[in-house]
């Protein structure tokens, strides 16, 4: 790892990737066969009059609440954290919560036999981002974004290279603007999902050594990360949250409703059972299949996207929903803002009401034990120093910093959602 002297001499260029850390990705066929109790929910043994039941049971959960993480037996008749473990005397069941035990993926989406492996999300969105070359056109699909809509599909921004590889069809879909590049069409020698997974080292070679386009795009990291990461480039299956993190819920009435994340699910689910009853009915092309495949993909793609988006990013998502804490003492919450003025870089000006509150302690000490004033007239002076500049409690400030080594006093930083912020101590 880098020392703070080593990257201060690095130049643009000359960039250690050694030093770069990348996340593991992880393989998900081997993560499926080792995961207990893993079902593919678009089996086509799932076939009867509770196939929609059993859809919906795999993805979503019935709870009260965002989460349903309070404790309760199997019938609801016991619940609360105060009844934990308490046997339920109407259906016999132990009062527990879902989140005590880790949530494992139990239900998957399983890629067909007669269907190639798709692309770890993971890969996909790198190739996304590393093929688009286009500067104005925008690849539209059938879940963008609108006026009255939130975010939560990949498929509103530009369209790369990698997906009109994947899709046979795709410029031809009215509602794409968007055409391959004509100096890419000599480097175009076949499509379609099958196509690329037989041929994708021979593709990435392209992008990275051969059209100029991606060629520029080519950073260290990149080829370092497939060369680390080629063998789990492709899988055939891809996880679903736990169910009780799809919970339906109510609005107290009588509308329920779920997460937007989850109807991407459902929606990967029901077509790509639908191609598999498809492909025992009828003849499909290989082209066809390609489509539909990247269809469901597209889905797929999406709601891992929209988990991002809309479970994990932002202050009101799912991890610090059930986080509650604050700041230590001695600390404070504030905004940084440049100064009119040249300092040290290692200096940071407080303003006076922080100061005073954040030293409390310090003034206090200095007020009673080096002035000698009473200890209900300092406590006075300091929570009058809070709104009003008071010179004593400045002279105290100065002493004090004047007192500690090097003549600096020492805070730590943070950031959000560190409960940490900055303190004296």
């Amino acid at each position: 790892m880098l020392q703070k002297a080593d990257i201060l001499k690095l130049r643009p260029g000359e960039e250690n990737v050694n030093a770069t850390r990348m996340l593991r990705l992880n393989n998900l066929d081997e993560m499926f066969a080792s995961s207990q109790g893993a079902r593919i929910i678009n089996d086509e043994t799932l076939v009867g009059k509770n196939l929609a039941k059993d859809f919906t049971d795999a993805i979503y959960s019935i709870s009260d609440s965002e989460l349903g993480f309070v404790p309760t037996c199997s019938c609801g008749a016991t619940f609360g954290k105060s009844k934990l473990g308490i046997t339920c005397p109407d259906c016999g069941t132990e009062c527990s919560s879902k989140f005590i035990d880790a949530l494992s993926y139990t239900s998957w989406i399983g890629i067909p036999e007669h269907m190639p492996p798709v692309l770890h999300p993971t890969w996909y969105w790198i190739l996304r981002f590393w093929t688009t070359i286009t500067k104005d056109a925008r690849g539209v699909g059938s879940n963008t974004k609108s006026k009255d809509t939130d975010k939560v599909s990949i498929r509103q921004e530009k369209l790369g290279l990698i997906d009109f590889i994947l899709n046979p069809e795709l410029e031809r879909s009215k509602e794409v603007k968007q055409e391959i590049p004509e100096d890419y069409l000599p480097y175009l020698r076949g499509r379609g999902f099958k196509y690329f997974y037989e041929h994708a080292d021979e593709i990435l070679d392209d992008w990275m050594y051969n059209y100029p386009k991606t060629v520029k795009k080519v950073t260290p990291e990149l080829i370092k990360f497939r060369e680390m990461y080629r063998d789990v480039m492709f899988t055939k299956h891809l996880p679903i949250l736990h169910n009780s993190l799809h919970p339906i819920t109510s609005n107290g009435a009588t509308l329920n409703y779920i997460d937007k994340s989850s109807k991407f699910a459902l929606s990967a689910t029901i077509n790509l059972s639908a191609e598999g009853f498809r492909e025992h009915s009828s003849i499909v092309t290989e082209s066809r299949r390609s489509k539909a495949l990247y269809n469901v993909y597209m889905d797929i793609v999406d709601y891992y996207w929209s988990l991002i988006d809309e479970k994990l990013a932002g202050k009101g998502k799912i991890e610090r929903k059930q986080i509650f804490g604050s700041r230590v003492h001695n600390s404070f919450r504030t905004v940084v803002h440049p100064h009119d003025r040249v300092l040290p870089m290692d200096e940071v000006l407080l303003p006076w009401g922080i100061m005073v509150q954040g030293l409390e302690y310090p003034i206090l000490n200095y007020l009673v034990n080096r002035k000698r004033i009473p200890l209900p007239t300092a406590l006075d002076i300091h929570t009058r120093a809070l709104i009003k500049y008071d010179p004593l409690i400045d002279e105290c400030i100065t002493t004090y910093i004047n007192e500690c080594p090097e003549h600096k006093l020492p805070i730590l930083l943070g950031r959000n959602p560190k409960n940490i912020w900055a303190s004296f101590w």
